[in-house]
């Protein structure tokens, strides 16, 4: 038993507006992305046709990469390319919820006995209350310097 959805998971895909223009994943046909192996964003960057992938070890080699102009994009979570791009300016996130028209939405809920039903009611009742009054919002921008992409109902 899960609660409500307090988050859903999208693909970032991070790029120098000064060197490419991306609007939409299939943007990346041609170019050379950078993905942090055994990643969804390794298997998502994939399924596009024409895309060179780089996969690294860890993200943050493949963000060197990008910044030194060895790669065109990442495509890593989208919080992980908000909080990357927050300090480093000149590069933009581009969120995305599919791509090669594969939908690739998770959501995450909070998982408790499947009978204690009373327990699923009272978190779905407190997520909803961080929602209504700003609090959930509020630390996601805090944390992940963007504004949320998705809000608990």
């Amino acid at each position: 038993l899960f609660s409500i959805p307090y988050y859903r998971a999208d693909m970032g895909i991070m790029y120098n507006p000064a060197k490419n223009t991306i609007t939409k994943p299939e943007d990346l046909v041609g170019k050379t992305v950078g993905v942090q192996t055994g990643t969804t964003g390794e298997i998502d960057a994939k399924l596009i046709t024409g895309v060179k992938v780089n996969s690294y070890p860890d993200i943050q080699l493949a963000t060197l990469d990008l910044e030194n102009g060895k790669i065109d994009a990442v495509v890593n979570d989208y919080p992980v390319c908000t909080t990357y791009a927050s300090a480093h300016t000149e590069l933009k996130v581009l969120d995305t919820t599919s791509m090669a028209g594969q939908d690739l939405t998770q959501v995450y809920g909070i998982a408790v006995r499947k009978d204690d039903t009373q327990l699923k009611s009272d978190i779905d009742a407190a997520l909803l209350k961080v929602v209504a009054d700003g609090t959930y919002a509020s630390l996601y921008q805090k944390y992940f310097f963007a504004s949320p992409p998705y809000l608990p109902k």
